[in-house]
C-alpha cells in the first residue's frame, strides 16, 4: 500500500480526506497546534522537521491542506 502524508489533517480538509483515504492508502495525517494521536505534530515552517518526516515516513504521495484560517491573522502577518 503506497504511503501518503496528508499535512493539515487536523483540519476540516484535511480530516476528511484521511478518513476517507485511509483503507487505501497508509496515511500520515499532520498537525500543529491541535494535533494529537493518531496525528503527528508538525510546524511546516521548521523545514529540518519536515525533512525527517519525509525520510521517515517516505511517502509516494503528499496532500498539502495545512493553512491558517483566520483571514485578519493573514493579512497582518503577510
Amino acid at each position: 500500500m503506497d504511503r501518503l502524508i496528508i499535512t493539515g489533517a487536523s483540519g476540516f480538509i484535511g480530516s476528511r480526506l484521511a478518513a476517507e483515504l485511509a483503507g487505501r492508502w497508509n496515511c500520515l495525517g499532520t498537525g500543529n497546534r491541535s494535533a494529537a494521536p493518531p496525528l503527528e505534530r508538525l510546524d511546516i515552517s521548521d523545514r529540518a522537521a519536515g525533512e525527517a518526516l519525509f525520510r521517515r515516513f517516505k511517502p509516494a504521495t503528499v496532500i498539502h491542506t495545512a493553512a491558517v484560517s483566520e483571514p485578519d491573522r493573514c493579512e497582518a502577518n503577510e
